[in-house]
């Protein structure tokens, strides 16, 4: 395997990457020391996560909807406060 220095720089990972043409991580799975658990989905770069679905400490399920910023545009269920 080649490493930086070695013939294979930044620019060629990033054109490699802009191809898909590297392993990219784009579902992952946690589960957190408070038992709580979370299935995060990313974009076709793997660079944003765009959807987050949860199971919450009092274990109900959340799903919510990222846009590119990161930013809730929606979720479900409904948070109660919006109508």
């Amino acid at each position: 395997m080649l490493k930086l220095g070695q013939g294979l720089d930044e620019a060629a990972i990033q054109t490699l990457a802009d191809a898909n043409e590297l392993t990219i991580n784009r579902l992952f799975l946690s589960k957190h020391r408070d038992d709580s658990m979370m299935l995060l989905m990313s974009d076709r770069k793997g660079s944003r996560p765009r959807i987050r679905m949860q199971i919450t400490l009092d274990g109900n399920p959340r799903r919510e909807f990222l846009d590119e910023a990161g930013k809730v545009i929606a979720s479900l269920p409904e948070e109660k406060n919006k109508r």
